[in-house]
């Protein structure tokens, strides 16, 4: 065996330096020498040539000299078509049956030979062809019309025309040819070679350049000039280099299996674009081909089709596919799913249309639903309905849009579920299932609707097996921290929900500050901030999934640091607001709250409580004692209630009178809204909480003053978006609401001291937060993403109307949370509103 592979091999070193007519002697002396050795030079030569192709359709130099005077009478010579390694191929006119036959006859060289025993072998040769073709009638191989002889002897047969190209050249010039295209023509060869395997018939010249391409979608076997009978031994060894099995050049008999190489080596020229083996010459592409295996195929081979080639090329037979019906079969079933994954995609198309046109229907509705809101908040309430009317109108159109994108969307979740159950493991169907459960799962979150958020992460992991949210699931963010001065020790302590409330947890120390980037699972936190000589700084922290809590401030790049004060710095009274984001609004069951919006507020020091009527009675005898009496009478609680639509069924009377040192001191009012010392002043109206600021900020020297009420919601939420004090579950044993103990009198509570409730309390401190009394606020009209700097001209009378912040001992369960905000005038009085000021540091 290995003796034919180096005489193969010694054959073709020879030959390499012959001219043409040498070449020609050379060949002639070895056909009746060693004539199996003749066959396979001969077929490996024209290989080398690239002038095996039988025919090309694309048309050739020239004609080529016409044979008409030996074609007879019965045909008439149209054009040369091709040659082959004995044969030429003409177009002819039958006029017998009118029709284009394509007529293969012997060359001439073959036929006028010398050696008549070469001739006779020769034209031997040819009628085994043309009966071996006419034996197989299957639509993928080129059938054969009659079989007869020239004037001159030489044998011809006549078949179909068949118009297109070559496979090679399809290879080669691959436009339009796409992959399933090539592969379909695959699966029509092998379907020919399962026909003729059937019959004992082997084609031993399989290869890209024998196989033709029809302009209609036809696929045709050519050459069988060199197929034999298994039965007839044909250990000869005869083919083309690159598509040749291993073992035929080790003097291995041909077989199906040999056939079975050359399908899957034709398959490699398909998905690689070009031979299995490629050199200078056919004694390097045998040298190769005895070393090993082909190069890989590119890497974006489809692996099944990659897997399939490597199976029909394997270099020992017993480890091969036995059979070309195998590999029909699984080349079949490979188009079949790519038919149903080209279905897929172009519904993975239509669905990314239709997501196209639902943002642009959601964009369009936002916009004329913001013009609408904006017209008719310019509108008084009782402006005619003709006036209205073309706002509302909008305002319907957006609602109209809003319902179209909402069926926009769910045709295209069906249209996915549609691409799905034609390839379940479409990843590009997944991938946009995942990318639409991440959005409601962080629309979920951003309600704070724990059990949609758990529902819709189920959803991603159903559909991110590629893993692309795992990270965004497991939620890993990071912190940074900058203090000033450095060195703080950072305390971290995790919220966990104990009988239904957030509770600050000790977790570890985080080391000392600056912090960079610490990394840290998503959840709300309170870091305590520690130095010696310094008071603690309390620091909440909400990491949501793979944020960054950095600290910087809008506008800069860096973190900005959290100012530490020295031990004694601050009042009894007053509470350090470190300066940060923080969550605002977003609470669906209050009325008047804000949308939900994450926000910038620098810090700022606030009371701790509401100003008590200790504190206020202390403000009205300075009044008196600076000879201020009438204005201090002035500002002295009024026991009328107005404003805020309370009915006013209360008798005007003084709360407070002047005791026998001439100072004042609270009334028994017949209205039962006694206060007292160590609770809340109320009844007083805006310029009231003016004047004491104004007031304060003289006797201490720093500028408090009526908080923003973003100041105040940032005071009184920390910075996570709880819709409480201490979480999100509401109880009335946790704060002094309308139910929060027996009244003495229906429909009312009464003032706690500020140490009752304890559990009323924020996250830096902040006392009666959702109960006791709400506390006067300036209106937020900024639209910026951080809290801006108060106006102090917004403080005088009659500028706007202000807000109230907090809940009350009168506040029902719905109006006792952080987002309650109902508006006030500049006159409102009633039991419910108190004073909390504010200053920045």
């Amino acid at each position: 065996m290995a003796d034919s592979f180096a005489n193969l091999k010694a054959a073709f070193v020879a030959v390499q330096g012959l001219s043409v007519a040498e070449r020609a002697a050379w060949l002639s002396e070895l056909s009746d020498r060693d004539p199996p050795l003749h066959a396979a030079v001969q077929s490996f030569l024209a290989f080398e040539a690239r002038a095996s192709a039988p025919m090309n359709l694309h048309g050739l130099e020239g004609e080529g000299p016409s044979p008409a005077p030996l074609l007879g009478t019965r045909y008439e010579d149209h054009r040369l078509l091709g040659t082959g390694g004995i044969g030429e191929v003409r177009e002819v006119h039958d006029p017998l049956l009118n029709r284009r036959v394509a007529l293969k006859f012997l060359q001439t060289q073959h036929h006028t030979h010398p050696d008549d025993a070469h001739r006779q072998r020769m034209a031997e040769r040819f009628v085994a062809e043309a009966q071996i073709q006419a034996s197989l009638q299957h639509p993928n191989i080129v059938p054969v019309y009659e079989r007869g002889e020239l004037p001159d002897g030489r044998p011809y047969l006549t078949m179909a025309v068949i118009e297109g190209q070559t496979l090679a050249r399809a290879i080669d010039h691959a436009e339009g040819w796409t992959l399933r295209r090539l592969v379909t023509a695959f699966e029509q060869i092998c379907r020919a070679m399962v026909f003729a395997h059937t019959r004992g018939i082997l084609h031993r010249d399989l290869k890209p350049s024998n196989v033709m391409l029809g302009t209609s979608g036809e696929t045709w076997v050519l050459d069988w000039g060199l197929a034999r009978m298994v039965q007839q031994d044909p250990s000869s060894l005869a083919g083309t280099p690159a598509y040749l099995a291993p073992e035929r050049l080790l003097g291995a008999s041909a077989e199906p299996r040999t056939d079975v190489y050359a399908l899957g080596a034709i398959l490699y020229a398909i998905l690689a674009g070009r031979d299995p083996y490629v050199a200078t010459h056919p004694g390097a592409v045998l040298d190769q081909v005895r070393r090993g295996p082909p190069a890989a195929l590119p890497p974006n081979t489809p692996p099944a089709l990659a897997a399939l080639c490597e199976a029909a090329m394997a270099r020992e037979p017993a480890e091969r596919l036995e059979e070309a019906a195998h590999l029909a079969d699984q080349t079949r079933a490979w188009l079949d799913g790519e038919l149903l994954r080209t279905e897929a995609l172009e519904l993975i198309a239509r669905a990314d249309r239709q997501d196209a046109d639902q943002r642009v229907q959601l964009a369009e509705a936002h916009q004329l639903a913001a013009e609408a809101d904006e017209a008719l908040a310019t509108l008084p309430p009782w402006a005619d309905e003709s006036t209205k009317a073309p706002h509302w109108e909008k305002a319907d159109r957006a609602a109209a849009l809003r319902q179209a994108a909402s069926l926009l969307e769910a045709r295209r979740l069906q249209t996915l579920a549609s691409a799905l159950e034609r390839v379940p493991t479409l990843e590009e169907a997944h991938h946009r299932l995942a990318d639409h459960h991440a959005a409601r799962h962080r629309e979920a979150e951003a309600a704070r609707d724990a059990t949609g958020a758990a529902q819709e992460a189920v959803r991603i992991q159903e559909h991110d097996s590629a893993g692309r949210y795992a990270a965004y699931l497991e939620g890993i963010g990071a912190l940074s921290l900058v203090t000033d001065p450095p060195g703080a020790e950072v305390l971290l302590h995790r919220y966990v929900l104990q009988n239904r409330r957030l509770v600050p947890q000790f977790e570890a120390s985080l080391g000392t500050t600056p912090l960079v980037a610490h990394p840290l699972a998503m959840g709300s936190y309170l870091c305590i901030l520690r130095k010696p000589g310094f008071d603690d700084v309390r620091y909440p922290v909400s990491i949501s999934r793979q944020a960054h809590w950095d600290g910087i401030r809008p506008g800069t790049k860096t973190p900005l640091p959290i100012r530490l004060f020295e031990s004694g710095t601050l009042g009894a009274d007053e509470l350090y607001v470190p300066a940060g984001w923080f969550q605002s609004g977003g609470d669906p069951a209050t009325i008047f709250a804000h949308p939900p919006r994450r926000l910038w507020c620098d810090a700022l020091i606030i009371q701790q409580h509401s100003v008590t009527t200790e504190a206020y009675l202390e403000f009205l005898d300075d009044l008196v004692a600076q000879g201020r009496e009438e204005e201090a009478r002035t500002l002295a609680p009024l026991g009328v209630r107005t404003g805020d639509g309370l009915s006013e069924t209360d008798q005007p009377d003084r709360l407070v009178e002047r005791d026998e040192r001439g100072r004042f001191v609270p009334t028994v009012s017949p209205n039962g809204h006694n206060l007292i010392l160590r609770g809340p002043v109320t009844m007083l109206v805006w310029p009231c909480a003016v004047a004491y600021a104004a007031w304060l900020a003289a006797k201490t020297g720093h500028p408090w003053r009526p908080p923003l009420e973003l100041e105040w919601e940032k005071a009184a939420r920390g910075v996570d978006g709880r819709l409480l004090p201490w979480g999100d579950h509401q109880d009335p044993s946790w704060s002094n609401m309308r139910t929060s103990r027996p009244t003495s009198r229906t429909g009312s509570t009464f003032f706690a001291d500020v140490d009752a409730f304890p559990v009323d309390r924020s996250v830096y401190g902040m006392r009666h937060v959702v109960g006791n009394v709400r506390n006067w606020c300036l209106e937020d009209r900024g639209s910026t993403d951080q809290v801006e700097p108060p106006d102090l001209a917004r403080l005088a009378v009659g500028t706007e109307r202000r807000v109230g912040r907090g809940a009350s001992w009168g506040s029902r369960k719905w109006e006792a949370r952080l987002c309650s905000r109902p508006p006030l005038d500049d006159d409102t009085r009633n039991p419910f509103l108190g004073i909390r000021l504010v200053r920045r540091p």
